[in-house]
Parts: structure tokens; sequence; C-alpha cells
């Protein structure tokens, strides 16, 4: 075989690569994206004032990731559509020529490849400095000796490109390289260990996914109701279980957090550095979108009116984030009284929305 190509659809959710890989993965297919349209609801957000931090997260948190067969065993049980193995590295250089020849082994046998790179070898990225990050390698061309590859390429905006075989090589040799306290692994250093496996993922063909509507109706009632009935029924992980002040909220408070954590940073006049949490808040109501439009259109909901509304919803939060990461990105303090204004007139209306939503399905 001189080629392959592993169909992959742009994701809905693209704050963090393990998510927009699965979601990537999943989106394309009526089966799959029915399991995508009853998770990822439920958010928990974590503002700690002395820490100066902010965070939110979706709560059961499936996805691809590049962490050992124990932790990741778990956030594979919660997709029930994914098949994985996984390979240590040394392994695969002992039965293998090299990397290249395992890799094009397995996508032939419809796996994507997940593993860690150093990006300074793969042009795509146009890193100046070796970083080691994770990425996805979903088809290979002989004739041209590329890869596909997806990640958080040019400006970290998730896409699809293209490496070549050398460059991937390369790539993950300079891992093998690196030691613990390597500046590549800054903030990787604590999964040294467990860096040494590569992933293999595929759809797993023989589930067949029914809708669960009402899973969607309990996690919706968690969401406005700062509750979560959704973990004891249905064994969901989450991110910050462990946290020993319980500091967390979930659902629609992390808009009240939001608002604390741009309070703080303009009274101390820093910048709000921690902008991925403002992106994983906009990817919530993009999701939340395509969900609306997916209820729609199987009958769930007849009131298309809906999706028009919460697509302003969407639109408000996609405008916040992009504020907050421009002024990041140019040093800015970010000035919060017409943000603010916002973020208390969105989760007005985003609550009345799935108010009305929860009383029409």
């Amino acid at each position: 075989m001189s080629s392959k190509i592993i169909s992959l659809s742009y994701p809905t959710i693209t704050s963090y690569p393990g998510r927009a890989n699965l979601c990537a993965l999943l989106e394309g297919e009526p089966n799959s994206l029915s399991w995508v349209m009853e998770n990822f609801i439920q958010t928990e957000s974590l503002y700690q004032h002395d820490k100066e931090n902010f965070d939110v997260d979706f709560f059961n948190i499936p996805q691809i990731n590049y962490i050992s067969h124990t932790a990741v065993e778990p956030q594979m049980a919660l997709c029930p559509l994914i098949s994985y193995n996984a390979l240590k590295r040394w392994y695969i250089k002992k039965h293998y020529k090299d990397y290249t020849k395992c890799i094009k082994e397995w996508l032939n046998n419809e796996y994507c490849v997940n593993l860690i790179g150093d990006i300074f070898y793969i042009p795509c990225y146009k890193s100046q400095k070796h970083f080691a990050h994770q990425m996805l390698v979903f088809g290979y061309d002989d004739i041209n000796q590329i890869f596909h590859i997806a990640d958080f390429f040019e400006n970290w905006k998730y896409m699809f490109s293209t490496c070549t075989y050398s460059e991937l090589e390369e790539a993950i040799c300079s891992i093998d390289r690196m030691t613990s306290d390597d500046p590549a692994l800054k903030y990787l250093s604590y999964f040294v260990e467990d860096m040494t496996d590569v992933f293999f993922i595929k759809k797993n063909d023989n589930y067949e996914n029914k809708f669960d509507i009402e899973r969607v109706k309990i996690t919706l009632v968690d969401y406005l109701g700062d509750t979560n009935l959704c973990e004891t029924i249905y064994r969901c992980t989450n991110r910050w279980h462990t946290n020993e002040n319980n500091e967390r909220v979930f659902g629609i408070k992390h808009y009240d957090n939001m608002i604390q954590y741009l309070q703080q940073c303009e009274e101390i006049n820093k910048v709000a550095y921690n902008f991925r949490a403002f992106h994983v808040v906009s990817d919530h109501k993009v999701a939340l979108l395509h969900r609306i439009k997916y209820l729609l259109q199987n009958e769930y909901l007849n009131d298309w009116q809906m999706l028009t509304y919460f697509e302003n919803v969407s639109s408000i939060c996609t405008q916040i984030r992009n504020k907050i990461i421009k002024d990041s990105v140019t040093n800015q303090v970010t000035k919060c009284s017409k943000i603010i204004d916002d973020i208390i007139g969105v989760k007005e209306l985003e609550t009345q929305l799935l108010r009305n939503i929860l009383c029409n399905i």
C-alpha cells in the first residue's frame, strides 16, 4: 500500500489536543456523533484567589492522550467507540527498522497514531525552540514521503497538516534523547516516564450507540443548577476531584468565576494569561450550539428559533475569548467593565434558553 488516510472531521471542541483528536475521529459518522452529542455538556470550574488562578474544563473528559495505560484506560472507558493499543518506544526501536515503518503498519490497520514529538523539527509548527508536544498521525503517502498529522500548529490553532517521514522521525528521536530536566519538557516533565508509550487508536465499529436523551436532560439540569447527579448515575470522572478545598463549581457558574478572575487581574494590574480557560468556555458554547441543531434535526425539539438565539450566545463567548487572547499576546491588562457586562448578559440569555429547551424535550 503506497498511501493511507484515515478520515477525520474538523472537531467541534478544540481546546485541548486529546479532546480535539477524539472529536475529529468521531464526529464524521452518525453513530459516533450521537455519542458526542450526549457528552461534553457539564463543566467544572476552579477560581483560586490566593493563586490568581482560573480554570474551566468539561466535567467528564474522555480524550485521546499520550499518558500511560493506567491513566488512559479510564479515559478510554468513557468512550466505548474507541479501541486502543500501546507500545513502548524501546519495543518499537527493537522490533521495527524505524518509527516510520511502525506508524505506517498501524495506519494500514486503520489505527491513528498518537505520540510525542519535538515540534522544532516539524515546519508547520513554525517553532524556533525545542518543545515536546503530542500529535496525531492519521495518514501517509509514499510517493511524496509525507505523513498527515493533526495538532495545534501556526498560532496554536488546531489544524490538519503534513510533514515528511524524516521530519517526524527526527521529532520522535529528539524526545528519546531528552531527560526529565530538559527545558523542552517544561510543561510535560511529570509525564516523562509515560511518554515512552506510543498509542494506536481507532473507531470501534462493533459498538452501536443509541442516543440517550435522558442523559442529556439530567446533565443540562446539573449544568444549570451547580449540581452533579450525572457523576453518580453515569460514574463520570473529573479533573479536580482531589482538590482539597473543594473549590470547584459546576456548570453555568463558570461565568461567575470568570468575572472574579478578570476583576482580580484588573485590580492587581495583571495580564489574564490563562486564555485557555476562555477558549474552553467558547468551545462549550459551540458544542451546545451543535447539540441544539442535532436535537432539532432529530425532532427532539421543533423551535428552530432557539438555534438563532444560541448562535448569539456562542458569538459573544467567542468575542470574549478573542479579546482575552489579544490582550495576552500584546501584554495588555484587560479592562473588564464592558466584558463583565457581556458575561452577565450572556449568562442570563443562556440560562433562559437552556431552561426553555428542558421544557420542550
